[in-house]
Parts: structure tokens; sequence; C-alpha cells
């Protein structure tokens, strides 16, 4: 009996032991198993935040993207134009919506700022800010391209909202930012990360006002590097020299004019001598160079006015004139005509001015409805297109200049903020409120014209057959009105 219970005590040892052995086991092997998988996921984490993966996404979302879109590219390209030897051929100024640039990141924004790049022309950068004071929103910037209409290609977050953006023409991988409180950036958009190369400081730039246009520009060939140049809320028009910092240099500040200037009649005001301004400077909403003396720029505010200025004459404007009863929202020159310009603002109509000339040469008038932007179509120089509320007009101003030769109105109930060509002229780009692109293709547009500054003086000598003093006027201008 002693001999039986001793193998059994040896036995039990020997059962308690491979017990052991086998936790031990599984132990081992439950933690390699941890391990293995804890590799797997670091593997996994940095294979997914690679340039390479994120280039092969982007590749795939692109092909993907043209399956549901190619159609659509096609029409952006200008490879489906109607054929020009049509016995039928009807002018009818349409407008087809190719696609929107909208995600969630987006949407509930406001487009404060668009740029087409100017070396890849697929390439739209646009910016989205606050429409209101009261808005408590974060900054975004977006790089979108035509090749992916549902995603943008890049991202880039700010804390304060971004009010203009603009493209460098030199280097065209730089991307000038302003921002809601005063400051200036430069992003190097060819990394996916926020990579800001340069940016301004409190200690040189004065101005903690929204930032509300910006643009590159040499001063002239002894100048290497491009520089910015900016207009603020608080009338600031700036001048900044990229280093390892932004350097703002000022170069003047806008004041409101007491006396009667040149331009439109302004609206009779009363009791203005009890009228005590807030402020002596108005908000320098439209900054706009010159297309032929590049030291000239004009300044667009918000009681109506636009200072003629220059570079070299510090702190003052050389010319100023009254342009509208309002705020004045957009300005650009005539591609095809450098001594004609169109400004637009908040008394509801378009007016083409020439610089010699104090008053206004024709007047559009749309909807009661302030005119948010307007734009020059780059090949026919006789349309205009304007946004207000939530229409878009189209004007031939050699067929009428009474009403739109068409009104398309926007997809959503948010009003427009923004409007471009694309270079090509065959498309226009729309942002609104809601942080929305709309990007149309235009359709039964006229052919444009041979001699494109020759059409556009004739349109308005025949719009103006019956003010024989304003054509007397063109013709004592000389080239290109005589």
């Amino acid at each position: 009996m002693e001999f039986i219970s001793n193998e059994l005590d040896d036995n039990a040892e020997k059962g308690d032991k491979s017990e052991e052995g086998s936790k031990i086991k599984v132990n081992a092997e439950a933690s390699s198993t941890e391990l293995v998988n804890f590799k797997l996921k670091e593997r996994f984490e940095s294979t997914v935040k690679s340039e390479a993966f994120l280039g092969a996404c982007a590749k795939m979302e692109r092909l993907l993207a043209s399956n549901a879109y190619q159609g659509q590219q096609k029409t952006f390209r200008g490879l489906m134009q109607p054929d020009p030897f049509l016995l039928i051929v009807e002018f009818k100024y349409r407008m087809e919506l190719l696609w929107s640039f909208t995600s969630d990141h987006v949407r509930g924004r406001t487009v404060t700022g668009m740029c087409w790049n100017s070396l890849d022309t697929d390439l739209l950068a646009v910016g989205y800010g606050k429409y209101f004071y009261q808005d408590r929103k974060n900054g975004l910037v977006c790089c979108w391209t035509i090749k992916n209409p549902v995603q943008p290609e890049r991202k880039y977050n700010f804390d304060s909202p971004v009010t203009s953006v603009n493209f460098s023409t030199e280097r065209p991988n730089l991307l000038a930012c302003g921002f809601y409180n005063g400051s200036v950036i430069i992003l190097d958009i060819s990394s996916r990360s926020k990579n800001v190369i340069a940016s301004s400081s409190r200690d040189t730039s004065p101005s903690y006002e929204p930032v509300l246009q910006i643009f590159w520009f040499r001063e002239d060939d002894y100048h290497q590097n491009e520089q910015l140049m900016t207009c603020c809320q608080d009338g600031r028009i700036c001048k900044y020299r990229r280093d390892i910092t932004l350097h703002c240099f000022p170069i003047m500040r806008v004041t409101r004019m007491d006396e009667k200037v040149k331009g439109i009649d302004q609206y009779r005001r009363s009791r203005t001598d009890q009228v005590i301004p807030v402020s002596r400077h108005p908000a320098a909403l439209v900054l706009v160079r010159h297309p032929v003396d590049t030291l000239t720029y004009f300044v667009g505010t918000d009681d109506g006015c636009v200072h003629k200025c220059s570079i070299n004459y510090l702190h003052n404007h050389m010319d100023i004139f009254v342009a509208h009863n309002g705020p004045v929202y957009s300005m650009q020159f005539s591609p095809f005509c450098s001594k004609i310009f169109l400004t637009c603002g908040a008394d509801w109509c378009v007016r083409i001015w020439t610089e010699d000339i104090g008053q206004p040469l024709l007047t559009l008038n749309t909807t009661m409805e302030a005119v948010r932007g307007a734009a020059w179509s780059p090949i026919n120089a006789t349309i205009i297109a304007g946004i207000s509320g939530s229409d878009i007009h189209f004007w031939d101003i050699r067929r009428t200049v009474f009403v739109p030769a068409s009104t398309t109105t926007s997809p959503t109930d948010e009003g427009n903020m923004m409007i471009q060509f694309t270079s090509s002229g065959l498309n226009l780009v729309v942002g609104d409120g809601d942080g929305a692109v709309h990007v149309y293709g235009l359709k039964d547009m006229p052919f444009s014209p041979f001699y494109q500054e020759i059409a556009l003086v004739q349109a308005i000598k025949k719009a103006l057959v019956t003010r024989p003093d304003l054509l007397e006027m063109l013709k004592k201008i000389g080239k290109p009105f005589y």
C-alpha cells in the first residue's frame, strides 16, 4: 500500500509540473502573438502614413472618380465642343453644372478665396472662413483637382478663418494665405503635411484686421524674388518681403473723402454736418494691379470709392473716383484692352469704366441684390459674368446692355460669394456661402471675335449712341477709341 501511495504521489507531482509547463508554454505563445500583432499594427500604421501609400490611394481615387465624371471632365477640357460648321447655331448662353467641389470637411463654411494654379491648370486652391462676425469657425485651405471632384488633394487646417489665397506665378507650389487675424503665411503645397515656409510676425506686421486680398508681384527686374501685396479691413496696403519670416512694409492707408469727387452721383444724406464716421479709414476690400503699368494699383473701399495709387508714391493716392453707392466688391481689367475695366458693388449693378473718364461708360443692372463678383470672359471680349444672391448672370454687351443674356440659379440656396473663369474660358467656377464650389461648363456661347479689342470698343460705342458727350470724350482719348 505504501508503494502504491508513493507512486500516486510521484504521478501527481509530475502532473502538476506538466500543467505548469503547459501554462508557461501558453503564456509564451500568447506573448509572442501579442508581440507579432503589435509589430504588424505598427508596420501597418507606418505604411498607411507613408507617402507612397497615400500617393497610390490618391491615384486610385482619381481612377474611380474618372469612371463617374468622365463625360464632365471631357466637357471641362473642351473635348466636346459643338461643330462650328453647323447650319443652325443658337446662342443661348447656357450653363451646365458639371460637379461641385464639396465634402463634409468644408460644408457650412464660407468660400472666401479661390485661385487657379498657373502651371497645373487643373488645380484650384480654395480658402474657407466665415461671413458673419459672430460666427466662430476656424480656417481651412483645400486644393481641389478636376481629376478627383469628390475629395480634395490637400487639406490644411488653421486656427483663424482664411480670408484670401493666391498662387505664385514663378513658383507654383507656393500658396500665399491671408487670415482673419491679420497674419500672412506662405504654404508649400507639394507636401501633404502643413509646411509653412514663411509667416508674418506681430513684431513686423502692424495690422490686426482681416487680410481681404493678397497677390504676388515683382517690382522690377532687379528684384529676383516675388513679393506679396495685401489690403486689410483697416485700410492698410502693405508689402511683404520673404525671408525666414515675412517682413511687412506699409505702403499707404486709404482715407475717407469728405469733399465731392468725380464719379457717379452719391445719394444725398441728411444732416451730414452732424454725422461722425466711426473710422477715418475705410475698409480696403479690393486690390488690383494695373495690367501694363506694374507700379500702379487700384484699391476699392467699402465707401464706394476706387483709389488709384503707385508703389513709388507712398502714403497717398494719385487719383480717386466714386464707383458705387456702397462697398466695391470686385474690380477687373479687360483681358483684351488695358484701358477698360469693370467694377461691381452693393448698389445692384456692374459698371464699365475707362481710366481717362471720370464717369461710367455702361451700367448693367440686374435684380435688387448686391453684385458680389463679376469677371470678364478670357476668350470673348464682350461677355461678362456676374453673381447676385443665388443667381449667375451672363451679359453680352455686343447684344444688349439692358437685360442679361441668360440667368442661371445656383443649385444651393446659399448666396454666391466668388466667381472666376478658367484660363480656357470654357468653364465658370462659383463659390457660395455653404462651402461648395460649383463648376459649370458653358454651352451655346457665341464664337469669339477675331479682333477682340475692336469688337469691345464697337460694342461700347453702339451702347453709347444716345450719349454723344461720352462718345466725344472717348474720341479725344485716342487709341483704341478713335
